[in-house]
């Protein structure tokens, strides 16, 4: 046995075995000592095996913090510099210079440097006008200096930041690197400044001058620099102290000295009918390698003054008329002379527009053109216009009926609208107008609110619905049938909100709770008042014309009664539907038939199978 089992202790003096006395005492020392000595070897053995991993992490991370040191000196001692001025005026070229030096001991190989920019800036020797360039440097010795000088335009809003950044990517001794500068640059004011000057009131009608100063506050010479202007659509050019180039709103000035300066004189008109200020925006353009660059804008605003023959227009006697489909407009067109001086041969003329005036039915003592849709009135049919007295007034009239439906052909066909314009002249001339003619404008654009459908429905077999109705048929007295009765709404031409259909179940017709619609909102039934309502905020143009109606179901049954042995039974009560336009604010109503047990809308059902029997 393990136990029974005895070494002699070794006496390390006298290299022999020594004397244990005892045996028990004998075993116990002897173990000790043989214990202590494998615990003495464990620990120095653990000691050295820590000492040689501390040893080996040492020599990697020397390893390590050589090999970076050695990355870091070779990246250090290549420097990367952006040269260039640190603001300039918009429009104006400028140069950058990208420096790069090699201050290592070896080659950096396959030099590439990438210049990106902000949008502000641009590449003025590129006729693409990038902001992202890449530039090929290659070998570059130990020692050596390399730079590149490239032109940029500064194109950015005034007094905005713009950046520039040039980013070196070399190898050397096998490994890659990256290196990467930038560098800030304030956009100024333009360099070619530009004003527009216009008369303070301008008469619809008259003739007046706008300016276009313009200047180059720069000491840079443009080669070529142009300028162009965008009229708005009631202005008529007349003519311009230089031709323009193209479309009678633009001018190719060609060179531009620094400090130097010009101006361009247009004339023209305005016929003002429906707003009073108007917007002449004027730019300014510079071109560098055959591309067009906009570096200045400015902005006219002209006003117009109360024109000497005043107009106005009332459809149906108002200004604010809502019309709707099939209905007969009248409109009444109001003049005054306020121009100081008789005017005589004064002509009328109206313009309708609008697809859905049915032109055929205009009327009135004007004469109507059909290939322009406008009525005419002369001293001819009216006397009072050969002469207009100063402060003298009156009115023409005419008719025209509005088509009976909405002449939707898309989804997208709504908010429809019906537009007269209406232009009165004179060729006499107050002697503070510069014009050929007096002239008055006056427009009136109408609205036309949109049309809708409501109807109800009532059913025994509704597959339609996945509603199962369960009872007799014909209908028994005493004897309950469920029917699925549908609230169907179309709309055309215009939205709706604020929907809402009600109606009152008939006696011995009771609620079964169940219900649907492909709306987010169901019918509400309240017992009390035996009241189906049904409320939908908003219900989008031409539903059921494009895509299914706006529909509810729900399921009732009815229990006839004798007296109503021979008949139909009654259903539900005649339903109300009612909204608001969504474009016109106009109120939109219509009702439903009562439903009752003929079911006609449910072609299961035979005529005579929905009388009452007993």
């Amino acid at each position: 046995m393990l136990n029974n089992f005895h070494k002699p202790a070794y006496d390390e003096s006298s290299g022999k075995q020594a004397d244990t006395g005892s045996e028990f005492g004998g075993w116990e020392k002897d173990n000790e000592l043989s214990n202590k000595g494998r615990r003495d070897k464990t620990a120095w053995k653990k000691i050295i095996q820590r000492g040689v991993w501390i040893i080996i992490g040492i020599a990697v991370i020397a390893a390590g913090a050589f090999f970076i040191s050695r990355l870091a000196r070779r990246s250090s001692g290549v420097m990367v510099e952006i040269q260039g001025p640190d603001s300039v005026s918009r429009g104006v070229p400028f140069e950058i210079t990208i420096q790069v030096a090699n201050d290592i001991d070896s080659f950096i190989k396959n030099g590439v440097i990438t210049v990106n920019t902000t949008d502000g800036v641009l590449y003025a020797d590129n006729a693409s006008g990038a902001n992202l360039i890449k530039e090929q440097i290659g070998d570059l010795g130990g020692g050596s200096l390399s730079r590149k000088t490239l032109r940029f335009l500064s194109v950015g809003p005034a007094n905005s930041v713009q950046k520039i950044t040039a980013k070196l990517s070399f190898s050397s001794l096998g490994a890659e690197y990256e290196l990467e500068r930038s560098k800030e640059v304030i956009i100024g004011e333009s360099a070619v400044g530009v004003e527009v000057k216009k008369p303070e009131q301008i008469v619809s009608g008259s003739k007046f001058n706008l300016q276009i100063d313009y200047e180059n506050k720069s000491n840079f010479d443009f080669s070529g620099v142009a300028i162009e202007v965008k009229y708005p659509s009631e202005f008529t050019f007349s003519s311009a102290s230089y031709n323009p180039s193209s479309l009678n709103n633009h001018w190719q000035l060609g060179a531009l000295k620094a400090r130097t300066r010009g101006s361009i004189q247009i004339t023209g008109s305005l016929d003002a009918s429906e707003k009073n200020s108007f917007d002449f925006p004027v730019s300014v353009f510079v071109e560098f390698s055959g591309r067009d660059y906009l570096i200045a804008e400015a902005t006219g605003n002209a006003f117009i003054a109360p024109s000497p023959l005043s107009l106005s227009i009332t459809a149906n006697g108002s200004d604010n008329f809502t019309a709707r489909q099939g209905e007969e407009i009248k409109y009444r067109i109001t003049y005054e002379n306020k121009s100081g001086i008789s005017l005589a041969d004064a002509v009328i003329e109206a313009k309708i527009e609008g697809d859905m005036f049915d032109v055929k039915t205009v009327g009135g003592n004007g004469g109507f053109d059909s290939r322009l849709n406008t009525v005419t009135w002369t001293a001819s049919k009216v006397p009072e216009l050969s002469l207009l007295d100063p402060g003298a007034s009156g009115s023409v009239e005419f008719s025209v009926r509005l088509l009976p439906a909405i002449p939707v052909k898309r989804a997208s066909d709504k908010n429809f609208t019906l537009k007269v314009s209406v232009r009165m002249d004179s060729p006499s001339v107050p002697y503070y107008l510069d014009a050929d003619k007096t002239t008055g404008f006056a427009a009136l654009e109408t609205k036309i609110a949109g049309s809708a459908s409501f109807t109800a429905k009532a059913f025994y077999r509704d597959a339609s619905a996945q509603i199962v109705n369960s009872g007799v048929l014909p209908p028994k007295v005493n004897t309950p049938t469920r029917y699925t009765v549908h609230w169907i709404i179309e709309n055309y031409g215009s939205g709706l909100k604020d929907i809402a259909v009600r109606g009152f179940l008939e006696s011995g017709v009771k609620w079964t709770g169940v219900v649907k619609s492909n709306t987010g909102s169901v019918p509400v039934y309240n017992p009390r008042t035996e009241e189906v309502v049904w409320t939908v905020d908003n219900i989008e143009a031409n539903r059921g014309l494009f895509g299914d109606p706006v529909e509810a179901v729900f399921q009732i049954e009815a229990v006839p009664n004798i007296t109503q042995v021979g008949r139909y039974e009654p259903l539900v009560k005649e339903a109300k539907f009612s909204a608001t336009d969504a474009f016109t604010g106009a109120s939109i109503s219509d009702s439903s038939k009562e439903l009752t047990t003929s079911l006609s809308d449910d072609k299961t059902v035979g005529r005579n199978e929905g009388i009452v029997v007993q």
